[in-house]
């Protein structure tokens, strides 16, 4: 018996595989390669299992799709850790593997550095802070936390102003709907602005000429032709001489 009929003989893949087209895409693997697996990871598996209608389904079922989406790494570390029975305990022991013990003060840090990165919309920004909240027991003074962060950290500087002149009793809420406002300006300011100033006359001119013919000196163009060189003359087209003759 080959490697490869061994896994397939595996009965974590047979449960794993028998898994009716799913209306729902699939899920990447929980750590494919060395490294940190992402935290929200067994959340997501949640809402991959409730969407697929898989729910209801047994626990061996459940303890088998989820040792199958660990990836090859998550695959070689959960079997270091001891034998789980249940669907549960093997939640236990990936997220007792993996949960890196940090204090609250730690956490609070890693929150108050957290800026707006560039082309981060305020929606992405806000839903981050509010992860990095649920770590950091702000209990009910999270929004307000995440309140004054946006308005120090945000990118946008009229969004700052705003927030920094709003009364103490400005909510979160109060404070995203200033800020989707301020970006639905900015994106609709950038498209009319989109076409672009109307060229000067100096850049129409440049586009008459190839750069190879164009005159060596800034032209000057006046109705007088006593001040306008002769060199000037002789390199201008002929529509351009009659015109301003």
């Amino acid at each position: 018996v080959t490697a490869h009929s061994r896994r397939l003989l595996d009965p974590y893949i047979i449960l794993a595989t028998r898994v009716e087209f799913f209306p729902v895409s699939p899920l990447s693997s929980f750590l494919a390669l060395p490294g940190e697996p992402p935290f929200p990871w067994i959340e997501s598996f949640e809402t991959f299992i409730a969407a697929a209608g898989l729910a209801d389904a047994t626990d061996p079922r459940l303890k088998a799709l989820l040792i199958h989406n660990l990836g090859n790494e998550g695959q070689r570390i959960f079997r270091t850790l001891g034998p789980a029975e249940k669907f549960w305990d093997c939640v236990a022991l990936l997220a007792g593997h993996f949960a890196a013990p940090q204090s609250v003060i730690v956490r609070r840090i890693i929150f108050r550095q957290r800026q707006q990165r560039p082309r981060e919309s305020v929606h992405q920004y806000v839903t981050d802070l509010r992860c990095l909240a649920r770590v950091c027991k702000c209990e009910h003074m999270a929004d307000e936390f995440i309140r004054d962060q946006l308005a120090e950290h945000t990118a946008d500087h009229k969004l700052r102003e705003r927030l920094l002149m709003a009364p103490d009793h400005t909510t979160l809420s109060k404070a995203v709907e200033l800020a989707f406002q301020l970006e639905l300006a900015a994106r609709l300011a950038l498209r009319l602005t989109a076409t672009g100033p109307t060229p000067s006359l100096s850049t129409l001119l440049h586009r008459l000429w190839p750069r190879q013919t164009r005159p060596p000196v800034p032209l000057i163009l006046t109705t007088n032709s006593a001040q306008r060189p002769a060199a000037f003359r002789k390199s201008w087209p002929p529509s351009l001489q009659a015109s301003l003759a």
